[in-house]
């Protein structure tokens, strides 16, 4: 078989799709799907990289991050609407990130851990909520080491 007519690996599909939802951040079916691969098990450290290369660069760019001018209610534009969506993207992947320092694969469990540091410390330089640090050490005390 040549080297075109391989079938491309799932976790360079994967980081292609990290980098398709990147470029256009409106696109959201890229990171819907893969949270689908995460969710049907499929190649869970590629999943978790994935995520990792999505949301260290959301954060970094804070394209999450909506200007609060107190004692206004946030404006309900496109712009806003759309990055409480990444927002909550975010904390529902992050909880599945949080979820796979449970996993039967001492693989998983590592990626799961590695990719949850990063993410965190991504939050530190790049802060835009003060949750993220709470959640995990909390997780990290409640879970059962054995």
């Amino acid at each position: 078989m040549s080297q075109l007519e391989k079938p491309m690996k799932i976790s360079k599909q994967l980081r292609l799709k990290a980098q398709e939802f990147l470029s256009s951040k409106k696109n959201s079916k890229c990171l819907e799907e893969i949270v689908g691969h995460y969710d049907c098990g499929m190649d869970l450290p590629s999943c978790l990289l994935a995520l990792e290369l999505i949301f260290t660069t959301l954060l970094k760019e804070r394209d999450m991050l909506v200007e609060v001018v107190p004692l206004k209610p946030m404006e309900k534009t496109p712009e806003n609407l759309h990055k409480q969506w990444m927002k909550n993207a975010y904390e529902e992947c992050y909880t599945k990130v949080l979820r796979s320092l449970e996993n039967g694969s001492q693989k998983i469990q590592i990626q799961g851990l590695s990719t949850a540091m990063n993410i965190l410390s991504y939050e530190g330089n790049f802060p835009w909520k003060l949750k993220g640090p709470w959640t995990i050490t909390c997780h990290l005390l409640n879970s059962n080491p054995y």
